[in-house]
């Protein structure tokens, strides 16, 4: 291979490789758009209802496991002697 066919290849893998992001911005500027009309169409007409849980948005609040665990000393195993 020679110099000019390297330049040659080069060229013709940018101009794919920039045919495929263009590609690939369509798709996702159509993707976009269709997500955005899916939605207003979902959320038109229809009303929010209540959270079913009070827990599912306390993030912070420990279960019973780890208040339990908390109240008693953590002590050793120790092996026993019989």
């Amino acid at each position: 291979m020679t110099w000019d066919d390297l330049k040659k290849a080069r060229a013709e893998h940018a101009a794919r490789e920039a045919k495929k992001a263009e590609t690939k911005a369509k798709k996702a500027a159509k993707k976009a758009a269709k997500e955005v009309k899916n939605i207003e169409k979902t959320t038109v007409g229809k009303t929010k209802r209540g959270r079913k849980r009070k827990s599912a948005t306390e993030g912070d609040a420990p279960g019973p496991k780890a208040a339990r665990t908390d109240e008693v000393q953590y002590r050793a195993p120790v092996a026993k002697m019989y």
